[in-house]
């Protein structure tokens, strides 16, 4: 069992029924689906793609196709842009 603090937590990478957990210092693997997980999480963190979350206070740029967490580029899809433009609040 591992502690760790949502600040800390940057993406989320689903790969079928595991997840990848990309925090500031390292990274974790659990067994979950990104749904059942995305519902646990506090609300600065959003769905971007079918695969990905990320936590919207570690977001350094964006435009209509991906999203950067510092170096990390994330993409983001199709069906999920109008939900992050009206959530952000920015026009990509």
């Amino acid at each position: 069992m591992i502690k760790i603090k949502f600040d800390d937590l940057k993406w989320i990478k689903s790969d079928d029924n595991y997840l990848e957990l990309y925090c500031t210092e390292n990274k974790h693997l659990i067994r979950s689906t990104l749904k059942d997980f995305i519902q646990k999480l506090p609300s600065p963190f959003l769905q971007v793609h079918k695969s990905f979350c990320v936590n919207t206070r570690h977001i350094t740029a964006i435009n209509r196709a991906s999203i950067w967490i510092q170096k990390q580029e994330i993409p983001i899809g199709r069906s999920f842009v109008e939900s992050i433009i009206k959530i952000l609040n920015v026009e990509i």
